[in-house]
């Protein structure tokens, strides 16, 4: 069927306005020393990309275009951050774990929206764009990497071993979302290089200044995939542990510091406003809080389980031995 000119010169037009959607193949790239056999640009790169461009939106409180990459994706074509928040994993260990604690499956979406559209609590606008910025990049990167720890477990127990698209792919997936090179403030190890010059814990990785937990995620996670690639599920599960161990590390370290931050704000100006504090340093917690919840219900008992010490955590304000 022959389209009209005017027709053919407006799909034309639209065909040309469509954004470039390009991402590296990461298969082979090495990131603070862990490296992928499988292309996961699509998450690493794009993914990690609209994460960048929510906070740039929110950092101009433009909401409205913040709320419209979250909802419909700015880089990737395929997917967008809502739909992840919006999943429904049920029967998958770490998605129960997180609906129970929150009594909510939609847990995610719901928190990143309240703070998109400014309800309830989240009506000061600095409590509101940490809620969104937070919420993206640690709330759901975390949960989704963990996503794909699950996913991976259950290749290995299917026998799913391939390295495109079986288990060791599920991890690269996982390992993008902790590394991706998307864009520099968008990743995991971001929010744990902040953290570490916070406490004095940044140590020289085979790529620069990291943060240490930088470096046991890469060395677990690598260890996930080789237990892909080998069928080894207990291994598997083993290595999984260290990468959990990493992630309640690093956020512990995000809690405590913005506990302390409301600390030193009442004290200097008794009565001034903490909504932004509080509201950065709560969603941070909510990243960990099932996770703490699920061997005990205060930080210095849950360290003790899952062998965290007072060296891993660092002492606030410290000097560190090298700055990213």
């Amino acid at each position: 069927m022959k389209l009209p000119l005017a027709a053919a010169l407006l799909l034309a037009m639209a065909c040309l306005a469509r954004p470039a959607f390009a991402a590296v193949d990461y298969t082979g790239l090495t990131i603070d020393g862990y490296t992928f056999g499988s292309d996961v640009g699509g998450y690493g790169d794009l993914m990690i990309s609209d994460v960048c461009d929510i906070a740039a939106a929110v950092d101009k409180k433009n909401f409205t275009l913040a709320a419209d990459i979250y909802a419909n994706g700015a880089n990737n074509p395929d997917k967008a951050l809502k739909g992840w928040a919006q999943s429904d994993h049920a029967g998958a260990p770490y998605f129960d774990l997180y609906a129970a604690y929150f009594n909510d499956s939609l847990w995610l979406n719901n928190w990143i929206e309240a703070g998109l559209m400014g309800e309830g609590i989240f009506a000061d606008e600095g409590a509101r764009s940490q809620v969104v910025k937070k919420g993206t990049q640690s709330n759901l990167l975390v949960y989704y990497m963990f996503h794909e720890v699950d996913e991976g477990l259950e290749a290995i127990e299917a026998g799913r071993l391939d390295a495109a698209k079986g288990a060791p792919h599920k991890v690269d997936e996982g390992a993008a979302l902790w590394f991706g090179a998307g864009c520099e403030k968008g990743n995991i190890a971001n929010v744990a290089n902040k953290r570490g010059s916070s406490w004095g814990t940044m140590v020289n990785g085979t790529d620069g200044c990291t943060a240490a937990t930088n470096v046991v995620a890469a060395k677990a996670l690598a260890k996930m995939r080789a237990a892909g690639v080998a069928g080894d599920a207990a291994a598997y599960k083993a290595a999984a542990a260290e990468l959990e161990k990493a992630v309640v590390t690093v956020y512990m370290q995000a809690t405590l510091a913005y506990a302390q931050e409301v600390g030193e704000v009442l004290t200097d100006a008794p009565g001034n406003p903490t909504e932004e504090e509080q509201a950065e340093g709560y969603t941070f917690f909510r990243t960990i809080a099932p996770l703490v919840a699920k061997v005990k219900a205060a930080l210095q008992p849950a360290m003790e389980a899952y062998g965290i010490t007072a060296d891993d955590i660092g002492t606030f304000g410290a000097t560190p031995q090298c700055d990213f």
